[in-house]
């Protein structure tokens, strides 16, 4: 069998369960929204050609087949961009966003340059949204961060405002030769997507801002962009078709292009700017169906921020429209900077208020958590700052134990309640038991970075040895659990076939799981540490006696079972006995994961002797 090391394997299980119906529908999202924007240019210009017909001045076919074409081209770069962002620098994102919001500069800057270096506000919303939903961040850290995001948005318009059209074939040759020598090579291979998205970016730009050329004489049209100007309308078409193509930067581009041009004017561009602003939100409205309280309250921040801002902003558009033309430059320069001073205005003028904005989201968006979050959620673990700290490593990995114990209090519950659902109950009863276990997985994840913490700091060879030691009766502990689901499944699968268990099988299973928790039950008191020093280790010792006990006895059964089956001549009894035996081998697997966690206790030192190590270092600080 293959041997993969201890982070390979919380790195397989932590991406098998990133799968939920939030990221399945937005993934659902993600391939319709291309299609979607092209239906919405293409409502646009049948507008145009509906006029152009009456007064035949302009190719509406070429005009359309290169306005669809750039703007094709130009949101295919972008998801090209970001996903190899995304790749290049994902990990560090989030730990970027876990540990520099202390304060609410340091959030503000961490948004900013977060969203700078995924190239996208929306990326960077939705990993704030998972990052509070499991508690990894609070809510009051995330709020500075949300107005840091609007400020690293304005990269992305400021590169669109520059007029890069002679530069686009060395772009586009220098990544296509990154890709084509760096196949090999992850990083050079992702720079190379980086650098060829870009150029993709910038070439979608230009051929929308060629297919707009012959709108420049076009009167209707010169008419209806005049009637932009109205701030209102200008920002309720941002809006609508921000959120409805779902692409800020896809929307964008058609302002800058329309600027370029001559067919948008400054005041029209600015409110334009201002609509997509709140329109972009519609991914976090997306990316919040199905979370908790706590995740809902960054979609609400999110949206207030956004709203409230350029509610106040557009009675403010002709101060910036003063303000920018005195800057100079072209056109689409100026909307870029008018959107760069809003964001950088409304972030200062929101900063201070922040705790005020904060106790008013939670009060509108209460974050009553289910039995199942707040099992997940760990209540003893120290920061990093706390095990940095005196005595941090000391307290650490109590807190760690501590949290060893709630898990495995979390598991036999489970373990309790699937010996009914394994036997009588309903596949909707045990799904709920299944799903128990993502907040064991998602504590465990916790206590494993916690003892990665644990490790880097400044600890002794004994502490590092404890360490060690608790990781792997957490790992068993969480493989306990999966076994445990894998129980609930077979009791669907009883459950769907319709299958009848004997009450005489019954009594059996409900024996051997009688006995494999009453060994559950000795471990998880020693692991509290309520025990003395020596009925801690008799109780181990007892664990480690009992096992050929067991083993032999969850074996008879088996054997009992396939005699009756062969000599009953029961054909109709196969799916019965396969399901009954896997019962039964599971069991025994989970008996075998208590038995190697207290294997481990005795392979070092008692819980006890650890507290004594722990407790010394307490007394000579």
């Amino acid at each position: 069998m293959e041997k993969i090391s201890q982070n390979e394997r919380h790195e397989r299980r932590s991406s098998e369960r990133s799968f939920s119906p939030t990221k399945s529908a937005l993934r659902v999202f993600q391939k319709i929204k291309r299609p979607l924007s092209v239906a919405v240019i293409a409502a646009f210009l049948f507008y145009v050609v509906q006029v152009a017909r009456e007064v035949h001045e302009i190719d509406v076919l070429g005009m359309s087949i290169s306005l669809l074409a750039g703007l094709s081209i130009f949101l295919y770069g972008m998801s090209k961009m970001e996903s190899s962002l995304d790749r290049l620098a994902g990990n560090r994102v989030k730990k970027m966003l876990e540990s520099a919001t202390e304060t609410k500069l340091s959030g503000v800057a961490t948004g900013a340059a977060v969203t700078a270096l995924v190239g996208s506000s929306s990326i960077t919303t939705v990993l704030l949204i998972n990052l509070v939903g499991t508690s990894i961040l609070s809510f009051a850290r995330s709020v500075p961060v949300i107005f840091g995001t609007n400020i690293g948005s304005t990269i992305t318009l400021q590169l669109l405002a520059f007029n890069v059209d002679a530069f686009i074939p060395y772009f586009l040759v220098f990544g296509f030769l990154l890709l084509f020598l760096n196949k090999n090579n992850k990083k050079m291979y992702a720079v190379g997507n980086i650098v060829f998205g870009l150029a993709l970016i910038f070439f979608g730009l230009y051929l929308m801002k060629t297919a707009m050329i012959p709108l420049r004489t076009f009167e209707p049209f010169r008419e209806m962009m005049v009637n932009m100007e109205n701030p209102l309308l200008g920002m309720l078409i941002g809006f609508f078709f921000a959120g409805l193509i779902q692409s800020s930067a896809g929307t964008v581009a058609i302002v800058i292009a329309l600027a370029a041009n001559g067919l948008v004017t400054l005041p029209a561009g600015i409110a334009l700017i201002l609509g997509v602003h709140i329109g972009k939100c519609s991914t976090a409205l997306l990316a919040g169906i199905g979370k908790n309280g706590m995740a809902r309250r960054v979609v609400v921040a999110t949206v207030i921020f956004a709203v409230s801002s350029a509610l106040i902003f557009i009675f403010f558009i002709p101060e910036l429209v003063y303000a920018v033309s005195h800057i100079g430059g072209s056109i689409p320069r100026q909307i870029a900077n008018a959107h760069t001073i809003f964001n950088v205005l409304a972030t200062l003028v929101f900063l201070p208020f922040t705790s005020l904005f904060v106790s008013f989201v939670e009060k509108i968006v209460p974050a009553k958590r289910t039995k199942e979050e707040e099992e997940s959620i760990p209540k003893y673990l120290r920061t990093e700052e706390e095990i940095h700290g005196p005595m941090g490593v000391y307290f650490g990995l109590l807190g760690v134990k501590q949290e060893i114990h709630r898990m495995g209090t979390t598991v036999l519950e489970m373990y309790d309640d699937v010996l009914n659902g394994m036997l009588h109950g309903t596949e909707d009863e045990l799904e709920k038991i299944e799903k128990r276990d993502n907040s064991v997985d998602a504590l465990y994840d916790r206590i494993y970075e916690n003892i990665v913490m644990i490790r880097l700091a400044d600890r002794t060879e004994e502490q590092l040895e404890i360490s060690n030691k608790l990781e792997h009766f957490a790992d068993e502990l969480e493989r306990a659990g999966d076994t445990v689901k894998r129980l609930a499944h077979y009791g669907i699968e009883r459950d769907q076939k319709e299958v009848e268990i004997s009450e005489g099988t019954q009594q059996k299973i409900t024996e051997i799981h009688g006995l494999i928790r009453e060994q559950f039950l000795r471990l998880l008191n020693v692991v509290s540490g309520v025990m003395s020093k020596e009925e801690t280790v008799n109780t181990e010792k007892e664990i480690m006696d009992e096992r050929k006990l067991i083993l032999k006895r969850t074996e008879e059964i088996i054997q009992y079972l396939e005699r009756i089956r062969r000599e009953g001549e029961m054909p109709f009894r196969i799916e019965a006995f396969k399901i009954e035996r896997d019962m039964l081998r599971y069991m025994t697997r989970f008996y075998k994961k208590i038995h190697h966690m207290a294997s481990l206790h005795l392979s070092n030192y008692s819980l006890h002797e650890e507290e004594e190590i722990l407790s010394s270092e307490s007394d000579s600080e």
